[in-house]
C-alpha cells in the first residue's frame, strides 16, 4: 500500500502528536508516582499522630468537653452569657486571688479539717480555753475580718 504525500504528512503529524501525548503521559505517571509516595508518607504521619492523640485520650476529652459545651448552650439563655461577659473580669480577678498558694493551702487545710471525723465536740469552756492558742486567735481574726467584709457595702471592680 502506497501513501500519498498528504496521507504521509497526516500520518507524520499524528505520529508527532502521539509522541507528545506519550511523553506527557510518561511525565504524568512519574508525577503521580512521586505524589503517591509523598502523600503516603503524609498520610502515615497523620495516622500516627491521630493514633497517639487517641492513646493519650484527646478524643475522649474532646467528647466530654463537647458534652459540657452542650449543657452550657442548652442550660443558659443569651442574657446569661451577656451577664457573664459583663462580669468576666471580676470573675477572673476572683479566681486569680483564690488560686494564690496561701489561699489554696488554707482551702486544703479547711477541706481536710472538715473531712476529719475525729474532731470532738467542744464545750463553752473548751472554746474559751482554745482562744489561748495563737492559731485559733489568728483564725478568729480572719473570721471577724471575713464577717466584716461580708457585712460591708458591695464593691464593683477591685
Amino acid at each position: 500500500m502506497t501513501l500519498t504525500a498528504t496521507e504521509a504528512d497526516r500520518l507524520a503529524a499524528i505520529e508527532e502528536q502521539l509522541a507528545t501525548i506519550t511523553g506527557s503521559l510518561d511525565k504524568l505517571t512519574e508525577l503521580t508516582s512521586e505524589l503517591s509516595a509523598l502523600g503516603g508518607d503524609a498520610f502515615m504521619a497523620a495516622t500516627e499522630r491521630l493514633a497517639e492523640a487517641d492513646r493519650r485520650g484527646y478524643f475522649e476529652f474532646a467528647k466530654a468537653a463537647a458534652g459540657v459545651a452542650d449543657r452550657i448552650v442548652t442550660g443558659y439563655e443569651t442574657e446569661d452569657v451577656e451577664a457573664l461577659g459583663e462580669n468576666v473580669v471580676l470573675i477572673l480577678d476572683a479566681v486569680k486571688e483564690m488560686t494564690q498558694p496561701e489561699v489554696m493551702a488554707m482551702l486544703r487545710r479547711t477541706a481536710l479539717t472538715v473531712r476529719d471525723e475525729g474532731a470532738e465536740p467542744v464545750s463553752l469552756f473548751g472554746l474559751v480555753r482554745a482562744t489561748k492558742d495563737p492559731q485559733v486567735k489568728r483564725g478568729l481574726g480572719r473570721l471577724v475580718a471575713l464577717l466584716r467584709s461580708l457585712g460591708g457595702p458591695a464593691q464593683g471592680g477591685k
